[in-house]
């Protein structure tokens, strides 16, 4: 993600990255087999911000 609106480091090892135009979260995590995830939560950024750890 080269510009993300927001930046998270969560356990395990992950980071988040919120993209704030297209209200999806990445989450970049080194462990898992395809590297990590993409998804668009219902609830946006209240979600990345209070319910990612």
């Amino acid at each position: 993600m080269s510009n993300p609106s927001n930046v998270r480091v969560l356990r395990y090892n992950r980071v988040a990255y919120w993209h704030e135009s297209t209200g999806s979260v990445i989450i970049r995590n080194p462990k898992a087999v395809g590297g990590g995830t993409v998804f668009k939560p219902k609830n946006g950024i209240n979600y990345f911000l209070e319910e990612l750890f």
